[in-house]
C-alpha cells in the first residue's frame, strides 16, 4: 500500500495477479527468493517468529540456452537495417556494437557522447512505471556506470541520426518536447523500452534472422 500511495497507482492495478499464462520456474524461483528476504527482514525485526519461505521446496533453475547471432547472421542484420528507419537502425547497431541493455540504451543523451575522443558515457536509465510513464532511473549497478569507446561508423550513424532528429524538431517547433535523448518519441520524451522491444519484433519476423530480442544483441 505505501509503494502504491508512493506511485499514486492502485494497489490492485501495481501488484496485479498474472492470469494469461502459468509463471516460468525462474520466475517463482526469484518471487520465491523475494520473498524470502522479506520474511528473514521481518524475522529480524520481531514481527514475525518465523519465515514460511523455509518450508517451501522452490523449483530448478531452468537453464535455458541463449538465443544470439553468429558473426555471418550480424553482418546480415547490418544489411536488413538499411532498408529501416534512420532512428531504429541507429539503436538496434548501436546495441549490436556496445553490448548495452535496452534501458541503458534509450536513457542515453547526446551530452554521453565525447565526439573528439569517440567516447560514450553509460549514466542513466530508462524505465517504464505503470501509472507514471517512463522515468529515469540509475543503472543497474555501480560497474555499470561505464564509458564506452565507440568505432567511427558507430559515430557517423549517430550524426546521422542527430541531423533526422534535428530536423523532426525544426519540423514540429514548439510541440517538440527537449528531453536531450538520442532516441526519443516522435515528438521527442524519453522512449518507453517496451516500444524498442515491439519494434524489434516487428523487424525480426519479417526477416529470416532467429528469433532474437534487443537483448540478445548483447
Amino acid at each position: 500500500e505505501k509503494l502504491a500511495a508512493l506511485l499514486g497507482v492502485p494497489v490492485d492495478r501495481l501488484f496485479a495477479a498474472q492470469e494469461d499464462k502459468p509463471l516460468s520456474g525462474n520466475s517463482v524461483l526469484h518471487y520465491h527468493r523475494f520473498l524470502s528476504s522479506l520474511m528473514t527482514s521481518a524475522v529480524r525485526w520481531q514481527l514475525r517468529f518465523d519465515n514460511p519461505c523455509l518450508r517451501v521446496t522452490p523449483p530448478r533453475k531452468e537453464d535455458k540456452e541463449a538465443v544470439y547471432l553468429d558473426e555471418a547472421q550480424a553482418a546480415r542484420l547490418l544489411l536488413l537495417l538499411d532498408a529501416e528507419p534512420e532512428d531504429f537502425r541507429a539503436m538496434v547497431t548501436l546495441l549490436l556494437y556496445t553490448g548495452l541493455r535496452r534501458s541503458e540504451l534509450l536513457g542515453l543523451a547526446w551530452e554521453d557522447i565525447d565526439w573528439d575522443k569517440q567516447l560514450l558515457s553509460v549514466r542513466r536509465t530508462a524505465q517504464y512505471v505503470a501509472g507514471q510513464g517512463t522515468i529515469t532511473d540509475t543503472t543497474k549497478t555501480r560497474q555499470s556506470r561505464r564509458v564506452l569507446k565507440l568505432t567511427g561508423s558507430a559515430l557517423a550513424l549517430l550524426r546521422r541520426h542527430r541531423a533526422a532528429q534535428m530536423q523532426e524538431e525544426l519540423k514540429l517547433g514548439d510541440k517538440w518536447q527537449h528531453s536531450g535523448r538520442i532516441f526519443t518519441t516522435w515528438d521527442g520524451r524519453p522512449m518507453n523500452p517496451n516500444a524498442l522491444s515491439r519494434r524489434m519484433h516487428s523487424f525480426i519476423r519479417r526477416t529470416d534472422l532467429p528469433p532474437i530480442t534487443a537483448h540478445s544483441l548483447r
